[in-house]
């Protein structure tokens, strides 16, 4: 394995394993009762259970997809050390900024409405709050600082977390 190789998978299951799958796991054993679809019973189970797993593949295809295109067209990965050489403004990044965090918000999303877990969407909550901070507070201003101009226009276009109805073409 090359190095960006090596720095892709580490930025694979540096953030969205701990935090979509051993830290849900580690709440669910503390809620000590949990089943899939939660307390519901009947058809709401069942609408439950589909709109929970819809939510976690969803957010893992995207998770999957905007890290694919940092390693393909990026010429990186999402990790700090290894991070994109080129602006990627493709796919999903022309609706949205981060849809990478939008996956893994999605996959949380999903985890809590699948398992009728209160403590997952806690952490969705506290996870999602700390994230929005580190995005405004020090990767935004990190990109305006490295990419300059083009970023700022892009900033101007693409919301941070509601995506655009239209695909940016700028």
């Amino acid at each position: 394995m090359n190095q960006k190789q090596t720095a892709l998978a580490t930025g694979i299951f540096l953030l969205p394993l701990p935090v979509t799958l051993l830290i849900p796991g580690w709440l669910l054993r503390l809620e000590k009762h949990f089943t899939i679809g939660g307390e519901a019973e009947g058809w709401v189970r069942g609408i439950l259970v589909v709109a929970g797993m819809v939510s976690i593949l969803v957010g893992i295809f995207l998770a999957w997809r905007t890290v694919f295109l940092f390693y393909s067209a990026g010429d990186g990965t999402p990790v700090p050390w290894n991070p994109p050489k080129k602006f990627v403004v493709l796919g999903p990044y022309r609706y949205v900024r981060n849809p990478m965090m939008l996956g893994v918000h999605a996959v949380l999303l999903g985890e809590s409405i699948l398992f009728g877990s209160l403590a997952i969407l806690g952490w969705f909550v506290v996870f999602g709050a700390g994230m929005h901070l580190f995005i405004c507070c020090y990767e935004e201003p990190g990109l305006e600082k490295r990419l300059g101009d083009d970023y700022r226009r892009y900033k101007s276009h693409v919301p941070r977390w509601i995506p655009r109805l239209k695909p940016w073409g700028g």
